[in-house]
């Protein structure tokens, strides 16, 4: 059967759900790199979902100032997590001196401890649960406006009809697929002006970094709503991904107590930045190639979960 836009987003916040449930059974088990790494990735792919719902009215003031920001909680906890681990992969990576990746993997190894312990004092397992009680109320209080909507223009547009049940059924089903296109469409360019704005605007490394969000969530609007995705767009994310952290590691460098010579910590921010405007420079040059009106449909309305890895 055929879904309306609502239900389809109703159906992909679920399943995101659910697997950030399924990531804490590892999490439980074992709260290494790895578990904690795949939290966050869950959480940020429900982040992506969550700013398409909320645009549709699925917020509420009182998810803002609770379950919202129990969420906002744990996913600013993990992001500390994964700032460590990348300052201490990312300076070996690209080559900085032994002293210096030593004394982050010192910092992180203290500083991880301390953040796991205070992501333990959450209770993930009953937040998901308040997530998926949330969610079912939220789709009913929803789908009663939304259909009284429809019923609303279909008796002022005149659109009633005469023809049979099979006919009227067939007909219906096919409206119902192309408003739902129609709908996650126009999503879709409203993301699309908004990205475009930022990267005519973006001049300094902070405005990049809003670049990069806004790409981030395009790109994951495209897999979650259009079970598809863009080359340029991986590419693109990757970049500004590398500009972003490059530019943290170079703050990092500059701002923590590493208990390392002046001058030695000079010379490694020179080779951090000169890295990071070497992938500000590639961006640069991909960003004329952004797939501005891409348009790949829906795919069949009854699974729209193949293409999330």
């Amino acid at each position: 059967m055929a879904q309306d836009w609502l239900s389809m987003e109703y159906q992909i916040a679920q399943e995101a759900v659910s697997e950030l449930e399924g990531v804490l059974v590892f999490l439980k088990q074992e709260e290494g790199k790895e578990s904690v790494h795949d939290m966050r990735v869950m959480f940020r792919r429900w982040y992506s979902i969550w700013g398409v719902l909320r645009r549709d009215g699925w917020e509420t003031e009182k998810y803002k100032k609770g379950l919202g920001r129990d969420i906002r909680l744990a996913y600013k906890i993990l992001g500390k997590i994964r700032e460590y681990d990348v300052m201490c992969s990312l300076s070996k990576k690209i080559g900085l001196c032994d002293d210096v990746v030593n004394a982050f993997r010192r910092k992180r190894d203290n500083v991880r401890e301390k953040l796991v312990r205070q992501l333990s004092k959450i209770d993930l397992s009953k937040l998901f649960k308040r997530l998926r009680r949330y969610l079912t109320e939220r789709e009913q209080i929803l789908d009663i406006k939304f259909k009284a909507r429809s019923r609303f223009l279909r008796v002022v547009g005149g659109k009633s009809s005469a023809k049979s049940g099979k006919s009227k059924n067939k007909m219906r089903k096919a409206r119902k697929m192309v408003e739902t296109e129609e709908h996650f469409n126009i999503v879709l360019a409203e993301h699309e002006r908004r990205t475009a704005d930022l990267v005519a605007r973006a001049h300094t490394i902070e405005e990049l970094h809003d670049v990069r969000l806004s790409v981030k969530a395009w790109r994951y609007l495209l897999v979650e709503f259009f079970d598809t995705t863009h080359p340029v767009l991986v590419k693109a994310q990757q970049y500004l991904g590398k500009v972003n952290d490059l530019d943290h590691l170079a703050s990092f460098l500059e701002t923590k107590k590493l208990g390392l010579e002046p001058h030695l910590i000079k010379k490694q921010i020179s080779i951090t930045l000169k890295k990071r405007d070497e992938m500000r420079s590639k961006f640069d040059q991909l960003k004329r190639s952004l797939p501005y009106g891409f348009r790949p449909g829906l795919p069949g309305m009854q699974n729209t979960a193949s293409n999330r890895a």
